[in-house]
């Protein structure tokens, strides 16, 4: 709608987006074949006796695994209401203001194949199996939750209705040939994170042998006997992945954000040329940050085990019985004895594990851009742009007890880069300087022809290529 001075736009972005994924893995079962069962001693591997071959075709696999894996299909619905305001208060100065409002209703997963947190604060199951004789009053904390149980939401996610986006520009004609801009606005990521599906997938291992690879357990013609372990899904409840390290998502599900800003020059040069000035640069908020350790010893746990605090170095790696011995089987946690340091962790029944999608990240970027642009004139166009910028990070913890991510640069940063792209029509054919009074046929094969170019250098390696290319419609 155009009002007097104002040219009004709005509108509605409105998405739903289904991703289904297909994860096979060894879902077809997978052996794999070695000498052992044809050597000439299975208690010694040598090289001169036993072939990979004949155990196959005797039909003795060495290992072999099926998995059962999850198969998510996931559903983001999203929708953006808008309004943009182009104000032309003068013949030289235009502004323009403009509003939108980011609502993305959290991940879901169609058959509730989602973990929802982890409830600290829960006493886990195994806790009542611990022998209280041997470790009186021992329990244990902590357990994963899931989506769609005991009333959990069906996101592994809380909704973030707070995403406001202000942005304002100007542009304003300091004389005939030079024009002033800037603006600065707000964006918001698209959240693409799936969080985790704990339980939710189970590999069922081959058994080769029961006494130690004398005599193998069975043949190929049937190498699960006993079936195939099926993943417990939620029922496992806080007892999923005993042993393990369940990784899970943290539930606020802030989305990060971009606070993007530029200020520049332009400027009309003889020639048909123009130039660019302008600084440029970002402050991204609240990005994700996926290896902060949610299971890991305090500052104050391994103090004694650091010699330069006076603690001695083998104290955390000593053997001390184990409360979980027995109770978890298929895990390093179901031995009699185990290393003090895993007694000491938050959650001891669990192997170190880490919360996925905190909003702890933050990046900074700066840049000087120059632009310099041909229009084309006696056949030859160009632009050439150079970047001055520097990029740093914070987006990885360096210790798990670390308050904050470590700072650094980025792994993309590169502070120059230049990029050239020339063009040139060569002068043959139809209007052109050469070949132009010829045969009809002869001149439009060779007319309608350019040249170009395309260099980027950086302080990373250089790239060059050469091409050419023709019009096939004029």
């Amino acid at each position: 709608m155009i009002h007097g001075k104002h040219t009004l736009k709005a509108g509605l972005d409105f998405r739903v987006t289904r991703y289904s994924r297909f994860n096979p893995t060894y879902s077809g079962g997978q052996l794999s074949f070695d000498q052992g069962f044809t050597q000439s001693n299975y208690l010694t591997a040598d090289a001169a006796s036993g072939n990979a071959a004949a155990s196959l075709l005797l039909g003795y696999a060495a290992s072999g695994t099926v998995s059962t894996t999850v198969n998510p299909a996931y559903q983001w619905v999203y929708y953006a209401p808008w309004v943009q305001d182009d104000i032309h208060i003068t013949r030289r100065l235009t502004v323009s203001l403009g509003l939108r409002w980011d609502v993305v209703t959290p991940l879901t997963e169609r058959y509730n194949q989602l973990n929802r947190g982890f409830d600290a604060s829960a006493v886990n199951p195994i806790s009542s199996l611990i022998n209280q004789t041997n470790f009186p009053g021992y329990k244990v904390m902590g357990g994963l939750g899931f989506v769609g149980v005991n009333g959990a939401a069906r996101s592994p996610y809380d909704i973030d209705m707070n995403n406001i986006q202000p942005r304002v520009g100007f542009a304003f004609l300091l004389n005939s040939k030079t024009v002033v801009r800037g603006g600065w606005g707000i964006y918001y990521l698209n959240p693409s994170d799936v969080a985790s599906s704990n339980g939710f997938t189970v590999s069922t291992p081959y058994v080769a042998s029961l006494d130690s690879n004398r005599t193998s357990s069975g043949d190929i013609s049937n190498p699960f006997p006993n079936g195939l372990i099926q993943p417990t899904g939620a029922r496992g409840g806080l007892s999923t992945f005993l042993g393990q390290a369940p990784n899970f998502a943290d539930t606020t599900g802030k989305i990060p954000y971009v606070h993007q800003f530029s200020f520049g020059f332009q400027r009309q040069l003889p020639g048909k040329m123009t130039v660019d000035v302008a600084y440029a640069a970002s402050r991204s908020k609240e990005l994700w940050v996926n290896n902060k350790g949610f299971n890991a010893l305090s500052v104050s746990n391994l103090a004694p085990g650091d010699p330069n605090q006076g603690g001695n170095p083998n104290y955390l790696n000593a053997q001390v019985p184990n409360p979980f011995a027995g109770l978890i089987p298929g895990t390093s946690l179901n031995n009699a004895t185990v290393a003090r340091s895993q007694l000491l962790l938050p959650y001891p029944e669990f192997t170190s594990f880490n919360q996925l999608s905190r909003n702890d990240g933050r990046a900074w970027y700066n840049s000087m851009q120059v632009s310099l642009r041909k229009n084309l004139s006696h056949g030859l166009s160009f632009m050439a742009n150079y970047a001055l910028s520097k990029t740093i990070q914070q987006v990885s913890y360096l210790n798990p007890q670390d308050s904050a991510p470590g700072r650094s640069l980025s792994a993309w940063d590169q502070p120059h880069r230049l990029a050239i792209s020339p063009l040139y029509e060569l002068p043959f054919g139809p209007g052109r300087a050469f070949l132009n009074g010829h045969h009809w046929l002869l001149s439009r094969l060779v007319g309608g022809w350019d040249l170009n170019m395309v260099s980027i250098i950086t302080t990373g390696m250089p790239m060059i290529t050469l091409g050419l290319s023709r019009r096939l419609f004029q």
